[in-house]
């Protein structure tokens, strides 16, 4: 269940400058594409990811072609292809390496069902001042829990990006956020207004 991404970047700039942060935006090199035929996500190292055009694949962010490369001495990726004919003339991708971390989570997410996982035991130690001794507090023991059901949200309207059912029916949403998508403060306080529990990951 673990999610594993490689996302390298040419050189680091400085996210505070527009210039600089246009730049890195341009120079990511894509971890990943979305094939044109099944829809699926294609990594570099799958045999789908053919040199080129003919990976017919699509930028998942801005759904523009994409070039398949194989460097010499360098990490295999995919690029924007400028000169496609189905190409977006101006095109301003948005894909960041926490977009694309995002995007791949909820991909992936569909395939934790069935999966089983533990969740340790939980204590606190007390001191109590009226007898000058400490008690250990058993808050939760350990549990081995069997991920039953997710769902994903809808974040245009608001929602965490994902909802974890477990087997004794208790749900875990979570929320992906990272710079110009934060879950805001509102939502948390309707989320735990609720009794949910909730977990937020800033990806960036």
């Amino acid at each position: 269940m673990s999610l594993i991404l490689l996302l390298p970047i040419q050189h680091t700039v400085d996210p505070n400058n527009a210039t600089e942060a246009s730049i890195k935006r341009m120079e990511l090199l894509i971890p990943f594409g979305i094939h044109r035929d099944t829809a699926k996500y294609i990594d570099p190292s799958s045999p789908l990811a053919l040199n080129g055009r003919r990976c017919n694949c699509v930028c998942p962010s801005c759904r523009a072609p994409l070039l398949m490369r194989h460097p010499t001495g360098r990490i295999a990726h995919f690029a924007h292809d400028s000169k496609h004919p189905d190409a977006i003339p101006n095109n301003e991708c948005d894909l960041s390496p926490a977009v694309a971390i995002a995007m791949m989570t909820r991909y992936l997410a569909k395939g934790w069902e069935g999966e089983v996982f533990s969740t340790p035991q939980y204590e606190k130690r007390l001191h109590l001042p009226c007898c000058n001794t400490t008690k250990t507090l058993l808050i939760r023991p350990a549990e081995t829990q069997i991920i039953q059901r997710v769902t994903l949200g809808n974040t245009g309207a608001g929602e965490p990006d994902l909802k974890v059912v477990n087997n004794d029916g208790q749900a875990l949403h979570i929320s992906l956020s990272y710079l110009g998508r934060d879950w805001s403060a509102r939502n948390q306080e309707a989320m735990r207004k609720s009794a949910a529990h909730f977990s937020d990951y800033d990806l960036d």
